[in-house]
C-alpha cells in the first residue's frame, strides 16, 4: 500500500483503499534555523512593529498593542480598546503613537492609553523631522500631522484615491511616503507642499518605505517582485526578487543593508545597497511576514500575522545548512522512492516512468507510460535497477542505457532490496509476504509473513545475512533469513506505523514510526530503541548517510530530519512549502537526495560539516540570571506558564563568544503550580526531555549541561498549567 493511500485522498489518482494511520494531517514542527519564534498568548494578528524607548519591541494586534523584551517576555496593553491598529512608531516624547481606525493613539510605556480623533483612516505614522507624528490616510487620501499635544492637521495628496500606505522621515528634512494604488511614492515638506513620483514599473503597488544606509529611500513593491530605491532627487532604481510574494514592510539593518518580509513565501529577504539578494526561512510554514524592524539587540524582528508570532533574526549568525538546491520535474509525476545507480547518477520511480537525474540536475525519463505506479527502487547486483510495479503487480528491471524488463508477481510489491544471496528481495503489502527474484527473473521464492494483514512494506538487508521489513499495519518489524524463516518484533510503541527501514553505521536497524513521530533502534538480537521527534509528523523513507547519521524524511513537516547514532536529532527545512518529502537516499556526491511528492522535485541537503571536540574551561562559580531580580534581559519577570524565554549566555560570568555549552545549576522557586523546564539550544526544536521538574510552592534544583544554539542563546520553555515560576541559573564552566 505504501503512500498509494495518501495519494488517493491528496491527488486521487491511484486505486488503493485509505489506511486510516496516512490520512491524519500534523501541524509541523520547530526547524534549526537561525530565525527564533516567540508565540502570542492569542493569536490577535500583530501587523507593524517597532522599537520603544524602553528598548522593547512593541507591535499593533487586531483589539490590542503587543509588547516584546528582547528576552522574549510578552505583554500585552490596552486589549479590547483598540479596534485593528496598523503602524506604529515611538514617538519623541518616548510614548508609541499608532494608527488606529479613525484616531491615533498614543500609549505610555507604563501602559497609559490617549486617543485623538482625525479623518481618513490613518495607516502609517512615522516621527518627523518637526517633533510630531505624521501619519498616512488611506482612507482620506491625506498626510496627516499630530503634535504630540495632539493637535491635528491634514494635507491633500494631489493624485486622487492614492491609497497612501508606508511614511518616514528622510534624511532631506521632508516625509516621504507609498501610494499604493497610484504607484507613486510621495515627498511632504514640514510645511504641506507634496511632490510625487511614478515608479517604472506599472502595477508596483508600493507599501512600506524606509531610508537606508545610503541616504535614500527604500521601498518594497508589492506587485511587481521588486525592490525600489529613490534618491532625495527623485531618481528611482529598480531590483528584482527571486520568488514573486507580496512584500509588505521594509526595514534598514544594522549591518547597513535593506531587511524585507515576504508575506506569501514565508522568508526575511535581505538586499545590500547594491542591490545582492539573501533570503532566510522562517520555520513556520504559511506565518504571513508582515512588519519587520531593527531590534535595540541588532536582531531583525518582524510580525508573523498568520500564525500569531513574532520572529526574531539574528544577525551575522550562519544558519545550518538548508535544503537546497531542488530540481523541479518536467511533468507532475509524483516521485517515490529514490536510489543511486551503478552509473553514479540518482534513480526514482514515478507514476507512469522511472526517472533519472544527476549531480549536477540533468533529468532523463525512462520506460514512459511502460510502467504503473512504480513504488520501490534499487539498483540491483547485475548493475539494473529493479523496481516494484505496485499498480501492476509486476518487478520491473531497467538497464541504465534505458532496457525494460518485466517479471509478473503477486500481492501488491512495494519496498526491494538487493540480498546478500544475490538475489531481489521484495515485500507483497497486499500478499502478505515476502518475495525473492533472481537477476534471471526466475520468482523462487514467496514466504508467507505469521501475522496476517500486516502490510509489509520497507526491505533492506541486514548486517547478520539476514533481511529486515517493516510491518506498517501491525507494528513489526520483520526477519527473514535467505531460507525463508520469518521473526516478528513488536514495537514497544502501539499503533506505530513501522515504514522506512535501513541499516546504521552502528549496525543495527533503524526504522520510522509514521504514526508515532519516532525513530526506531533495534539490535540484530531484537533490542529496541525509541527516539521521539520534536513534534507530530509522518516519517516514510530512512536512510544512511556518509556523515555516519540517518536521514529521514517529515512528510508532513516539510523537512528533512537527521538523527546521530545517539540520538541526537537535527532538522532541516525544505524551501518549498508542503513539498511532500518522501524517498531519500545518499547520492555519491556525499549529499542526500529526496523525492518532493507534492511539488514534483528531487532535493538535496548537504551533511552538516563534523564539529570537532570542544575543550572544557572552568569559571568562578557564578549567577548568570535570577527571574527574581527587577526587570531585565537576566532578571525579571517570573516565567509565564507555556512560554519561552531566550538567555543570552555570552558576555556574563566569563562566557565568551562561541561557547559551545555550559556547565549549569538549574534552580526554580516558587511556582505557583506544578510544571518542568527545558533548557535546550535557541534555534532547534526543545526535544522531549525536560532540565527540571518541580511541584508547586517546591524549591528544586538540578546540574545541566547547556548546549548554545542561535545567537549564542538558550531557549527556556517553561512547561505548567498556569501561572509562573522563578528561574535560577549559575554556572561554573564551559565548552568552547
Amino acid at each position: 500500500m505504501a503512500l498509494t493511500p495518501l495519494v488517493d485522498g491528496i491527488r486521487g489518482r491511484l486505486r488503493h483503499a485509505a489506511l486510516p494511520f496516512l490520512l491524519a494531517l500534523f501541524a509541523a514542527a520547530p526547524r534549526v534555523e537561525a530565525v527564533l519564534e516567540f508565540p502570542l498568548p492569542a493569536n490577535k494578528l500583530p501587523s507593524y512593529i517597532a522599537v520603544g524607548s524602553d528598548a522593547a519591541l512593541w507591535f499593533t494586534q487586531v483589539d490590542r498593542i503587543g509588547r516584546i523584551s528582547t528576552g522574549g517576555v510578552v505583554t500585552e496593553h490596552a486589549v479590547g480598546s483598540v479596534f485593528n491598529p496598523q503602524g506604529i512608531v515611538s514617538g519623541p516624547d518616548g510614548a508609541l503613537w499608532f494608527a488606529d481606525s479613525a484616531r491615533i493613539g498614543r500609549l505610555t510605556t507604563a501602559g497609559g492609553l490617549t486617543f485623538f480623533a482625525v479623518s481618513g483612516g490613518p495607516h502609517g505614522i512615522a516621527t518627523g523631522p518637526d517633533g510630531a507624528l505624521w501619519f498616512t490616510e488611506s482612507g482620506g487620501n491625506r498626510i496627516g500631522r499630530i503634535t504630540t499635544a495632539g493637535v491635528f492637521t491634514d494635507y491633500p495628496i494631489p493624485s486622487a484615491n492614492s491609497l497612501p500606505q508606508g511614511i518616514v522621515a528622510g534624511p532631506d528634512g521632508a516625509l516621504w511616503f507609498t501610494e499604493t494604488a497610484k504607484d507613486r511614492i510621495g515627498r511632504i515638506t514640514t510645511g504641506g507642499t507634496v511632490t510625487e513620483f511614478p515608479t517604472p514599473t506599472a502595477g508596483s503597488a508600493p507599501v512600506g518605505i524606509v531610508v537606508g544606509s545610503d541616504g535614500n529611500l527604500w521601498f518594497t513593491e508589492s506587485n511587481a517582485q521588486k525592490i525600489g530605491r529613490i534618491t532625495t532627487a527623485g531618481v528611482i532604481t529598480e531590483f528584482p526578487m527571486p520568488v514573486v510574494t507580496r512584500r509588505f514592510d521594509i526595514a534598514s539593518g544594522p549591518d547597513g543593508a535593506l531587511w524585507s518580509t515576504g508575506y506569501d513565501d514565508d522568508k526575511i529577504a535581505r538586499i545590500t545597497t547594491a542591490g545582492v539578494v539573501t533570503e532566510f526561512l522562517v520555520p513556520t510554514a504559511n506565518c504571513g511576514p508582515l512588519g519587520i524592524a531593527a531590534g535595540p539587540d541588532g536582531a531583525l524582528w518582524f510580525t508573523e500575522f498568520q500564525v500569531g508570532r513574532i520572529g526574531r533574526l539574528a544577525l551575522g549568525k550562519t544558519p545550518p545548512p538548508q535544503i537546497g538546491p531542488e530540481f523541479p520535474l518536467p511533468t507532475t509525476g509524483l516521485p517515490y522512492k529514490i536510489t543511486q545507480g551503478s552509473d553514479g547518477a540518482l534513480w526514482f520511480a514515478e507514476t507512469d516512468r522511472i526517472g533519472r537525474i544527476t549531480t549536477s540536475g540533468g533529468l532523463t525519463a525512462f520506460a514512459i507510460g511502460l510502467v504503473f505506479n512504480p513504488h520501490g527502487i534499487v539498483t540491483g547486483p547485475d548493475g539494473a535497477l529493479w523496481f516494484t510495479e505496485s499498480g501492476s503487480n509486476q518487478i520491473g528491471r531497467l538497464t541504465t542505457a534505458g532496457g525494460l524488463t518485466h517479471f509478473t508477481v503477486r500481492g501488491g510489491p512495494e519496498g526491494i532490496a538487493a540480498g546478500p544471496d544475490g538475489a531481489l528481495w521484495f515485500t507483497e503489502s497486499s500478499g502478505n509476504r515476502i518475495g525473492r527474484i533472481t537477476t534471471a527473473g526466475t520468482f523462487t521464492g514467496d514466504y508467507p509473513i505469521p501475522t496476517a494483514n500486516s502490510t509489509p512494506q520497507s526491505i533492506v538487508a541486514g548486517p547478520d545475512g539476514a533481511l529486515w521489513f517493516t510491518e506498517v499495519a501491525n507494528d513489526r518489524i520483520g526477519r527473514i533469513t535467505t531460507a525463508g524463516a520469518v521473526t516478528e518484533y513488536p514495537t514497544p510503541t502501539a499503533a506505530s506505523g513501522p515504514y522506512g527501514i535501513a541499516v546504521g553505521p552502528d549496525g543495527n536497524l533503524w526504522f520510522t514510526e509514521s504514526n508515532a513521530s519516532k525513530i526506531g533502534r533495534l539490535t540484530t538480537v531484537g533490542v529496541f530503541t525509541e527516539f521521539p521527534l520534536p513534534a507530530t509528523t509522518r516519517i516514510f523513507d530512512i536512510a544512511a548517510g556518509a556523515d555516519g547519521a540517518l536521514w529521514f524524511t517529515e512528510f508532513d513537516g516539510n523537512r528533512i530530519g537527521r538523527i546521530t547514532t545517539s540520538g541526537g536529532i537535527l532538522e532541516f527545512l525544505i524551501p518549498t512549502a508542503d513539498s511532500g518529502p518522501y524517498g531519500i537516499t545518499p547520492g555519491p556526491d556525499g549529499n542526500l537526495w529526496f523525492t518532493e511528492f507534492r511539488s514534483y522535485k528531487i532535493g538535496t541537503v548537504a551533511p552538516p560539516a563534523p564539529v570537532p571536540g570542544a575543550p572544557f574551561h572552568t569559571v568562578t562559580p557564578c549567577r548568570i540570571s535570577d527571574t527574581r531580580n527587577p526587570a531585565g534581559p537576566y532578571g525579571g519577570p517570573a516565567l509565564v506558564a507555556n512560554t519561552d524565554r531566550l538567555l543570552t549566555l555570552p558576555g556574563r560570568c566569563g562566557i565568551p563568544s562561541g561557547a559551545r555549552a555550559v556547565t549549569a545549576n538549574v534552580t526554580v522557586t516558587q511556582g505557583t503550580a506544578a510544571g518542568s523546564l527545558s533548557l535546550f539550544p535557541a534555534g532547534s526544536a526543545p526535544g522531549a526531555a525536560t532540565t527540571i521538574s518541580y511541584g508547586a510552592g517546591s524549591t528544586r534544583a538540578n546540574n545541566a549541561l547547556l548546549s548554545i544554539g542561535t545567537d549564542d542563546a538558550v531557549f527556556v520553555h517553561c512547561t505548567q498549567a498556569s501561572g509562573t515560576v522563578h528561574l535560577i541559573v549559575d554556572v561554573d564552566g564551559y565548552f568552547q
